[in-house]
C-alpha cells in the first residue's frame, strides 16, 4: 500500500525532493559567498582604518615638526639677542672705561673682577 502511495505521488514527491535540494545548495552556496564577501569586506574595512590611523599619525608628525621648527626660530632669535645684549654691555664698559681714561681715572676692578662679575 505505501508503495502504491509512493508511485502514485512519485512526481510531486521527486519535485520536492528537488526543491529542498535547490534550496539547501542555494543555502550552502549562499552562505560560502557571503562569507567571502564578509572576508572582503573585513579586510577593506582594516585597510581604511589602518590608512586613517598612518594619516593621523603624518599629521601628529608634521604638526610635531612645525613646533619644533618654531622652537628652534625663536632659539636662535633668544641666542641672536643674548649676543647683541652682550655686544651691546662690552661696548657699554669699553666706552665707560674710555671716558674715564680721559678723565685721567680708571677703574680699579681689573680682569679677575669683572669675569667674576660676569659668572656670578
Amino acid at each position: 500500500m505505501l508503495a502504491a502511495l509512493l508511485w502514485k505521488f512519485k512526481a510531486p514527491l521527486i519535485g520536492f525532493g528537488v526543491a529542498v535540494l535547490l534550496v539547501f545548495g542555494g543555502y550552502v552556496w549562499l552562505r560560502h559567498h557571503d562569507s567571502v564577501l564578509l572576508s572582503g569586506y573585513v579586510k577593506q574595512v582594516e585597510l581604511t582604518a589602518a590608512n586613517a590611523k598612518m594619516e593621523t599619525e603624518q599629521k601628529r608628525a608634521d604638526a610635531a615638526n612645525a613646533a619644533l621648527d618654531v622652537l628652534r626660530k625663536k632659539t636662535d632669535a633668544d641666542a641672536v639677542a643674548a649676543q647683541a645684549k652682550n655686544e651691546k654691555l662690552e661696548k657699554s664698559i669699553d666706552d665707560y672705561e674710555t671716558k674715564l681714561a680721559a678723565l685721567g681715572r680708571s677703574c680699579r676692578a681689573d680682569g679677575n673682577d669683572v669675569q667674576w662679575v660676569h659668572e656670578h
